[in-house]
């Protein structure tokens, strides 16, 4: 062994420019594979956290018999999935926490609600209303003003509908409609009667308007106290955290800013972030379109501001602008038709001055909400909700995936998926027996109900948890219920957090093995499985990866063999010597093999200093997020690499092996050179 590590080392230096080569080669390889492995180790490890510390936890259960995979971040079809239920999660919860290693079970629950906002002709005639019952003279004059001059702003707009295609009787019926509730006539008759003049224009002025919208929230029922507990990186942006015990909605930031907020300042911001990263309305398309969106606003604002805060605000906007013009609509125009010179000013002037006089939001923090759900039996529920403020998940403010979820109470989560809490069974049985409820048998029903001598069969209503199809009937809802009335029922999935990450895989199996004793009907997954698409994109990294090393394993293989073959043949002579003195096949091919062996354990150390410098430079400046959607990927908008152990040994057996290998046919090809071709050599 010492001989052949001698005449290695003397082989390595008296053949230094194929040393060089190889090496340099073996060095690049060993850069590619340490490096790619530390990146992608790095992004599923920041994939994983950002997951599993936002909304899906370590671990995810529900319905052994689902029919569809748990996406807690969706999946490709356009609905929610059908991921069964767990009827009795109070049960799942208890078995689950005794497991060992089980930190917190938040019971959870996926639905789709739609908001439906109102438009300035419905707030008007809401405010207008409301005076005429507070009997308000002055409040009835200044709302009834409003709607004359939003009939006489939807007036001016009849001409576009007219260039759009619409039809010209419609178009001249609805003119008319417009001017009389522009006239003076129909005003002087409002303040005659102005309950019939309200009817009125509910029917016939509300129609013509239809700039309301909907908005459809992907809302999250479960404990708000416990998953704020459970989930670190939570934290509340306005307002305040459902109370414990309290019916309500807690939106998402993004959700609330993207969706929810007046359109015109919507554009503004998008302008306002686009000019701090660096785009131009000049040079950037998306830019320019909203730009453009922005400058079709003006009628929009107009109808939102008041006589009275569109008159305080001509001087202000004259003042800006540098202009004479003194009608409101027009200015607001000027106003909104920005560059890239003057969009600072004037964003700047529309949240100073114009903000604060219009509904920035559709629906305001600390306001009330009805939202619209199908039950799973075809039904439409709804209910009414206060919003108690706007959340985010601390390093995944940009994460569109993130920010679609909105939490709401698990109690009123169940009234939209179909299901009454045991405070409303317990209310619908108390009015059952108020009212004389009775059940009857099918074939007495028509004596009970028409009079006949045969007696009526009474039974006691069987209590029952699915909606039924009188749910339009309005009656009050307490905004109070027992906090752990959210933690009995229906739920449809559990996150499951750890004591310990890495030990997913042993409490994943432990749960099922708790599930079969004791009949929880459920199954576990993983973060991977659990967040469905975003899961399988980690995967295919991973897959990438390896295709990439394994390729450029295969052309380092090809060269390092030819450059080794080419070297063997130069050192026939040199072959042939050891062999005639006495060196046996074995040996010759052992010292070929332990040449390379030695040049890519130095070659390997190099390519890892390499790789640990950049790992370690890149990891001090971070990657940033080429875009939103890589946020929840990197846990943040920068992703810092770092290099673990597990990365330097894969980079070092990687080109360990890939050195050996090339070094095979060399080395057999080698052993086979006979002792009188040293002899021939010399002569």
């Amino acid at each position: 062994m010492s001989v052949l590590l001698v005449l290695s080392l003397r082989s390595l230096v008296a053949h230094r420019g194929r040393s060089l080569v190889v090496g340099g080669i073996l060095v690049f390889t060993t850069f590619l594979a340490v490096f790619g492995s530390a990146l992608f180790g790095s992004v599923r490890e920041a994939t994983r956290r950002g997951v599993t510390q936002s909304l899906v936890g370590d671990l995810q259960v529900y319905a052994a018999n689902a029919p569809d995979p748990l996406a807690i971040f969706g999946g490709l079809g356009l609905g929610t999935s059908d991921v069964g239920e767990m009827p009795e999660i109070e049960k799942v919860e208890a078995a689950i926490r005794a497991v060992p290693g089980v930190r917190e079970v938040v019971p959870m629950g996926i639905q789709s609600v739609t908001v439906f906002g109102e438009d300035e002709v419905d707030r008007a005639l809401r405010a207008l209303r409301a005076a005429v019952d507070a009997g308000d003279g002055t409040a009835v004059a200044e709302a009834r003003d409003r709607v004359r001059g939003l009939a006489r702003s939807l007036a001016e707009g009849q001409g576009a509908r007219a260039g759009a295609g619409e039809s010209p009787e419609k178009v001249a019926e609805d003119a008319a409609t417009l001017a009389e509730f522009s006239s003076d006539a129909f005003w002087a008759g409002f303040d005659a009667d102005p309950a019939a003049g309200l009817e009125t224009l509910d029917f016939r002025l509300t129609p013509l308007a239809a700039d309301g919208r909907v908005f459809f929230l992907r809302a999250i029922g479960t404990d708000p106290a416990l998953f704020a507990r459970a989930f670190s990186q939570f934290y509340v942006v306005d307002g305040q955290a459902i109370p414990e015990g309290r019916r309500g909605l807690l939106l998402s930031k993004r959700t609330y800013e993207r969706l929810l907020k007046n359109k015109v300042a919507r554009e503004f911001d998008t302008l306002h972030r686009g000019a701090e990263e660096g785009q131009t309305i000049a040079g950037d398309e998306r830019m320019r379109e909203s730009a453009s969106r922005l400058r079709g606003q003006a009628g929009r604002l107009a109808w939102q501001l008041s006589d009275a805060d569109a008159a305080g605000i001509v001087p202000k906007l004259q003042a800006l602008l540098g202009s004479t013009e003194i009608e409101p609509r027009a200015l607001l125009a000027a106003l909104l038709d920005v560059d890239d010179a003057s969009l600072p000013t004037r964003y700047a002037f529309f949240y100073a001055e114009i903000a604060p006089r219009v509904r920035l939001y559709e629906v305001p923090v600390g306001g009330d909400v009805t939202l619209r759900a199908l039950t799973k039996s075809g039904y439409a529920r709804a209910a009414t909700v206060k919003v108690w403020g706007t959340y985010e998940l601390r390093g995944l403010e940009k994460s569109d995936l993130v920010s679609a979820s909105n939490l709401l109470d698990l109690v009123t989560w169940r009234e939209l998926y179909g299901r009454m809490s045991d405070g409303q069974l317990r209310e619908l049985d108390a009015l059952r027996a108020e009212v004389g409820v009775r059940e009857l048998d099918r074939g007495n029903v028509e004596d009970a109900l028409f009079g006949a001598d045969a007696p009526a069969v009474v039974q006691e209503a069987p209590a029952t948890t699915v909606d039924a199809p009188v749910t339009a009937v309005k009656r009050p809802v307490s905004d109070t219920f027992d906090p752990a009335e959210m933690h009995r029922g229906l739920a449809l999935n559990a996150a499951v957090i750890l004591d310990d990450p890495d030990a997913a895989d042993e409490v994943a199996a432990a749960i099922r093995d708790v599930s079969t004793r004791d009949a929880l009907g459920v199954q576990v997954v993983g973060w991977q499985e659990a967040a469905t698409l975003l899961g399988q994109f980690v995967a295919v990294m991973q897959g990438i990866l390896l295709v990439s090393v394994g390729v450029m394993s295969l052309v380092a293989m090809v060269i390092l063999n030819n450059t080794l073959v080419a070297s063997t043949l130069q050192r026939v002579g040199e072959i042939g010597t050891i062999r005639a003195i006495g060196g046996q096949r074995p040996f010759v091919a052992g010292m070929f093999l332990l040449e390379t062996l030695m040049l890519g354990t130095l070659a390997a150390s190099g390519g890892v200093l390499l790789a640990a410098g950049a790992v370690a430079w890149v990891g001090s400046v971070g990657i940033p997020a080429p875009a939103d959607a890589f946020v929840l990927l990197f846990a943040g908008p920068r992703l810092y690499p770092a290099l673990r152990a597990e990365d330097v040994a894969f980079g070092v057996a990687s080109v360990l092996a890939v050195s050996l290998l090339s070094a095979v046919y060399p080395a057999i090809l080698a052993s086979r050179v006979p002792p009188v071709v040293a002899m021939r050599a010399e002569e």
